[in-house]
């Protein structure tokens, strides 16, 4: 029977860095957010890179579920987590969209929000809801998820494949891969959005570090706990983003003076977060 492998925090920690760096785009204006990315040094962004990251941790965790129990109890661990990124992306929706109108409001941009895509929402709830509901309503930000959503479907289906033909389970997607580079296939969204469509993206893997480690300063530590908390982390980054980017917007002349503040400071709240968040996990007492 295989045996479960100790959590690699070498994984934790690049997560994490890929999701500071997420954060840091979203805040459009920001020099940090333009200059500061593998976007802007290499062939591939930091969702990009996350995801694969996500889908090879998520793989690992379905093969040994899949052993130890059964495939039937791999599926309905897969379901569960698919449930729970399903429910936080709806929650994420209307709670962005609140903030969106909010920010229209107190800034005084009329026209934010139908900008933003989310019009359909304010004057038809009752289909953009439903259309959010089944991933093809996707306003500005709200992109992220639904690609986890479906990949973290596919890759299931992929795990499968695999152990019936083996590596030729990798033709369709990459068949597909090189369609959209080819073609340029879009997905059309609802409500006036493009359902955003990112392929598989290339991780350095040189770059991990050669062996196992245990983090022992704070910023290793943080950094690790921001990639083992990465959804709470992304979905809390995007309202920070989103208000970074409204202030840039507001004020472009002190843009040189708020990037650090904001940028660096949303990253520290992140990062202080995901630390609160384990040491809730490892004391019970805190979570009551």
């Amino acid at each position: 029977m295989l045996q479960r492998p100790p959590r690699d925090t070498r994984l934790d920690l690049l997560r994490g860095w890929l999701q500071l760096q997420i954060f840091a785009s979203h805040a459009h204006g920001s020099l940090i957010g333009i200059w500061g990315i593998s976007a802007a040094w290499g062939l591939s962004d930091s969702s990009e890179q996350f995801l694969f990251l996500s889908g090879f941790a998520l793989g690992s965790v379905l093969v040994l579920k899949e052993h130890r129990a059964g495939p039937r109890a791999a599926w309905r661990d897969l379901m569960l987590r698919v449930a729970r990124l399903w429910r936080t992306h709806l929650i994420v929706v209307c709670g962005f969209a609140a903030l969106v109108i909010a920010t229209e409001m107190a800034f005084r941009w009329p026209g934010e929000a139908a900008a933003m895509g989310w019009s359909w929402l304010l004057v038809e709830p009752w289909l953009a809801l439903p259309a959010a509901a089944i991933l093809l309503y996707q306003p500005q930000y709200m992109g992220i998820l639904p690609v986890f959503i479906l990949c973290m479907l596919a890759l299931a289906l992929l795990i499968r494949g695999m152990e019936r033909v083996g590596a030729w389970a990798l033709l369709p997607p990459l068949a597909l891969y090189g369609a959209v580079q080819a073609w340029g296939w879009h997905l059309p969204g609802l409500g006036g959005t493009e359902v955003e469509f990112n392929p598989l993206a290339y991780v350095v893997v040189v770059l991990i570090p050669p062996r196992p480690m245990t983090p022992r300063a704070w910023p290793a530590q943080a950094l690790a706990a921001a990639g083992r908390n990465s959804l709470n982390v992304f979905c809390l980054g995007l309202f920070f983003s989103y208000a970074a980017a409204s202030l840039f917007r507001a004020f472009p002349g002190a843009v040189p003076w708020l990037d650090l503040p904001l940028v660096g400071g949303g990253a520290l709240g992140l990062m202080a977060v995901a630390q609160a968040a384990e040491r809730r996990r490892r004391d019970p007492a805190l979570a009551r």
